[in-house]
């Protein structure tokens, strides 16, 4: 490592202004070249090309594919805001950005609290950690789709304040931290002290733009950090994150291998709790694990997707045709079920809050580039655009509880769902929900279920209506007799 890297990083206003001065400075230099280079020399270019190709690095293969990238300007038109921190940038794609300067110095001071916690004990051990992150920074670049040409030096301190200011900020929010410490995190604790803060900071870190590695941070908390009575990473991350853990899943026996917060967060919408039996798992659970939910079925043979035609009638329309909407007991946002024979559509439940369309579309926007044909929130919101194309249709959703709209307004919500898939590229939709939207629109084109729904709408959607129809009916009945029996009496 050199000797730059290796020295201690200033942690007063001046070194933090350094290290935007920094920044700026590479950003000038690059403006300038560009300005003075207005004419290309064609043989020159030829040359740099054919450099750049025997000079190119031997990982760049398939193997060190990266998980955390820039969302697409043709996703990001539609609503940039929610891939866009808004207090605090992590990891090099906003770290340029002057908005967020304010918290870089705030960073600061809680890598500075860690070092007075933990320097005690060992006095080298930020040129230690330097040093681990310097051995692991090529890795660590592969995992973004651009590192926007940071020097080293400068990336290796950047990744360290970053990975040691989420480490110290989750012990600070961690209820059970040993009371000679808490103390300490309470007094330079601002972000925990304001709960707009907590909540803003909460939601930056699982933006897609905005992630560390989860391997780098693992590393350091596992080898670095001695507070006493230490929980497990995991147990840290599930207390911080825990209202974004719709199923309430517990850290026990958590055995996916997440590659960052986003990726996280997309496992706390997917992955069901293990049961006892580590034989037994949901079908979601072996969905996201990529083990076999069947003996027919193994981790490197998904069902093949199709391209199905949309679903032709929406939530209003199919439930006029007969179809009942009930709330899943399942969280799991796999465990769509369609009852052909009853006609019973059971639906995950949603929750459209302030932060929700933010959540989702990182989410979404990493099933893009990351997991291939495992785009399976992708699938469930494809769904359910199908079935909301009015404030009716909400309306109907809202009734049956499978969607809470915090949102206030049906048409407000409708416009978020109906908005999610915009510019999503689509490659088929997953052979379970394919079937499911096959199944919906031949029950919904079946005449006998409609006229059955209008019996049921019009003639017993309450109790007094269905006695009087029956009533009608038996008068009918026996007028019908009376008139028979009349007939026969003449002749």
């Amino acid at each position: 490592m050199t000797d730059s890297a290796s020295s201690e990083i200033q942690l007063d206003d001046d070194g933090m202004n350094n290290m935007f001065k920094e920044s700026n400075d590479q950003n000038g230099e690059t403006q300038k070249e560009a300005n003075t280079s207005s004419k290309v020399d064609i043989d020159q270019l030829v040359i740099d090309i054919k450099n750049s190709s025997e000079g190119s690095d031997p990982k760049s293969d398939s193997s060190t594919k990266p998980c955390i990238y820039m969302v697409p300007g043709h996703l990001r038109k539609v609503n940039a805001k929610a891939y866009t921190p808004t207090l605090i940038s992590i990891g090099p794609f906003h770290h340029r950005d002057f908005r967020f300067k304010t918290m870089e110095k705030l960073k600061l001071r809680y890598v500075k609290r860690f070092r007075d916690r933990e320097e005690s004990a060992e006095p080298d051990l930020l040129n230690r950690l330097l040093n681990t992150i310097d051995d692991k920074k090529e890795d660590i670049r592969s995992c973004y789709s651009d590192s926007f040409g940071f020097a080293d030096d400068y990336f290796v301190k950047m990744i360290l304040v970053d990975a040691i200011f989420i480490l110290e900020l989750f012990l600070s929010c961690f209820p059970k931290t040993d009371k000679s410490n808490q103390e300490n995190h309470d007094s330079t604790n601002s972000i925990k002290a304001e709960p707009w803060m907590l909540s803003a900071v909460t939601l930056d870190l699982v933006l897609l733009e905005n992630q560390l590695p989860f391997s780098i941070i693992k590393v350091l908390y596992d080898n670095y950090f001695s507070t006493k009575q230490k929980p497990t990473l995991i147990q840290l991350i599930f207390e911080f994150f825990k209202d974004f853990n719709v199923q309430n899943m517990k850290h026990e026996g958590f055995e996916v291998e997440i590659k960052h917060f986003t990726d996280l967060l997309r496992t706390f919408y997917l992955h069901a709790p293990p049961t006892s039996s580590k034989s037994k798992r949901c079908n979601c659970f072996n969905l996201i694990t990529g083990k076999p939910a069947s003996k027919s079925i193994t981790s490197n043979e998904w069902p093949p997707r199709k391209k199905v035609r949309k679903l032709l009638y929406s939530a209003t329309q199919l439930h006029e045709a007969g179809v009942k909407f009930e709330l899943s007991n399942s969280k799991c946002l796999l465990d769509l079920d369609f009852d052909y024979t009853n006609g019973v559509l059971k639906i995950p439940g949603l929750e459209l809050n302030d932060s929700a369309e933010a959540r989702i579309r990182n989410v979404m926007a990493y099933e893009q580039f990351d997991l291939g044909e495992k785009t399976f929130i992708t699938d469930y919101l494809i769904i359910l655009d199908f079935l909301i194309n009015t404030p009716k249709d909400m309306d109907l959703l809202c009734d049956k509880e499978i969607v809470v709209n915090y949102l206030g307004d049906d048409k407000v919500a409708t416009s978020v769902v109906n908005r999610l898939n915009t510019n999503v590229s689509w490659l088929g939709i997953d052979s379970k929900y394919r079937d499911i939207c096959e199944d919906l629109n031949r029950f919904g084109k079946n005449p006998r279920h409609r006229w059955i729904a209008i019996l049921r709408h019009e003639y017993f959607n309450t109790p007094w209506r269905g006695a009087a129809t029956i009533a009608a009916i038996i008068l009918l009945l026996l007028t019908l007799i009376q008139s028979v029996c009349s007939i026969f009496q003449v002749v």
